[in-house]
């Protein structure tokens, strides 16, 4: 797999709350492949720092690692404590969340959106300039941020397809149910959705014939590709023209393709099975854990006597529509 990760985090809605985090990647035929599920007290400092250290524990040093998270500050500290070396980008949807809610109706998103997905310097600095020459300010509040965290053009390595966190995000909505239950259950739930989706993965695999030097995806993927020749470098699969000239030279179109597309890394990214969470009295627990005096968390009583709230709370950018009613006559 392309070594760019996906975090996002959520609330819980169980008695004593806490944060899950979310972290996945994609896999060689672009689909989302979760990596690690965690839960934290909270998105604080200390509990993104040990998150962090454990996630480094897990998949160790990986040359040209890369994050792409939403601005959360104690992420953004996290990363750059355990994992100096990577590269970070913010999620461009979060951004453009901001700028709706401080430049209503100024029509800069679409034009952000245009410069962050920009492929080329000189496409992202002919659509800066406008942003700039419509709304200055805007152009000021994109730059305060440090364009070598969203725009795709400028940033230090490749950042491939994925701009925002969205991959990470649809796991949470998948696993918004489950967020109500107590820990253990939760787990639990999760994990088996997890050995499922592992099968399901294998079982295409299986079912598709790719050969050793085949890409995956080829077909859907060549469709949708934009004729640019600065979309190789930054995504590392050929363009439509690229193609066409290794079709003509008679050489396989897959030389020019990233290694991390090729069906065999497909293939190992499901090779291990992921088994359900076994009866309590076969865990192995460790040493220096066994020896701590665990105790529950405070529980978090609901905002109101009758009710505990489980539905997400709106964020300012997100404008309810209104309802339309139909009057008919009987």
């Amino acid at each position: 797999m392309r070594p760019l990760i996906l975090v996002d985090g959520t609330t819980l809605k169980a008695r004593y709350e806490g944060k899950l985090i979310i972290v996945t990647c994609q896999d060689a035929n672009i689909q989302i492949y979760p990596l690690v599920v965690d839960i934290v007290d909270g998105e604080t400092d200390l509990a993104m720092r040990w998150f962090f250290t454990k996630l480094r524990e897990v998949i160790g040093d990986i040359e040209n690692l890369e994050f792409v998270t939403g601005r959360g500050q104690s992420i953004i500290n996290g990363i750059a404590e355990v994992f100096p070396e990577a590269r970070h980008g913010y999620c461009m949807y979060h951004i453009q969340g901001n700028l709706k809610t401080r430049y209503r109706g100024s029509d800069i998103v679409a034009l952000f959106r245009r410069v962050a997905e920009a492929y080329s310097f000189e496409e992202f600095t002919k659509f800066m300039g406008e942003i700039e020459h419509k709304l200055e300010s805007a152009w000021e509040y994109l730059s305060n941020i440090g364009v070598e965290h969203w725009a795709r053009s400028h940033f230090s390595e490749r950042r491939y397809n994925m701009m925002t966190s969205n991959n990470a995000e649809s796991l949470n909505a998948l696993f918004k149910k489950d967020q109500e239950l107590p820990i253990l259950t939760m787990i639990e739930h999760i994990q088996l959705h997890e050995c499922a989706s592992s099968d399901t993965g294998r079982s295409t695999i299986q079912n598709s014939g790719s050969g050793k030097n085949s890409i995956c995806g080829t077909t859907r993927s060549i469709s949708l590709l934009r004729e640019m020749r600065a979309q190789f470098q930054l995504e590392s699969f050929p363009c439509a023209h690229a193609i066409a000239v290794a079709m003509y030279r008679e050489f396989p179109p897959h030389s020019l393709c990233s290694h991390y597309y090729v069906a065999d890394f497909w293939r190992a990214a499901y090779a291990e099975t992921i088994f359900p969470l076994p009866n309590e009295v076969e865990w192995e627990v460790l040493d220096y854990i066994v020896i701590l005096n665990n105790l529950l968390p405070l529980e978090v009583p609901p905002h109101t006597p009758s009710h505990r709230q489980m539905s997400r709370i709106s964020s300012t950018r997100e404008f309810p529509q209104r309802l339309k009613y139909l009057i008919g006559y009987v």
